[in-house]
């Protein structure tokens, strides 16, 4: 280990103590300017207020509120590793077909989405699942429907 680590404070060479003399004062250079710039930007918030009618006030408060509860839920979603695909209102939890066409889309995202496992060992058998917990679920169906010819 360097020999000026085992020294005491008073015996620490010139240099060390200027470049720890400078890197304290630039911290506290920062800090100020950043709790000045803070109190600038509250002070002209606080302003802006003033001169918005109560109707603007509460449209700001729910603006506030709203991008409070967007910014945990990001912060949520990466604490906890999830995309926001689910979350946002997005992907094959957020279809709800009601025509042939949104059908198809659904179809093909569900496809997408089990072919991604096509090469585990598992996959022949959790497709036969599949299909046989539909068919069970789609008795309504006629039968030709399910026939291969």
């Amino acid at each position: 280990s360097p020999s000026y680590l085992n020294l005491a404070r008073d015996d620490l060479p010139l240099p060390f103590l200027l470049f720890s003399f400078s890197i304290f004062c630039f911290s506290v250079y920062k800090l100020s300017t950043v709790r000045l710039h803070q109190e600038e930007l509250a002070k002209r918030e606080r302003e802006k207020e003033k001169t918005m009618t109560p109707e603007e006030l509460q449209a700001e408060k729910l603006r506030i509120e709203k991008e409070q509860r967007e910014s945990d839920l990001r912060n949520a979603q990466e604490l906890l590793g999830v995309s926001g695909d689910r979350l946002s209102g997005e992907g094959i939890d957020a279809m709800l077909p009601t025509n042939k066409a949104e059908f198809s889309e659904l179809a093909e995202a569900i496809s997408k989405k089990v072919s991604t496992f096509k090469n585990k060992d598992e996959f022949p058998g959790c497709v036969e699942e599949i299909v046989r917990n539909l068919c069970v679920h789609s008795y309504f169906l006629p039968t030709r429907t399910y026939s291969a010819g």
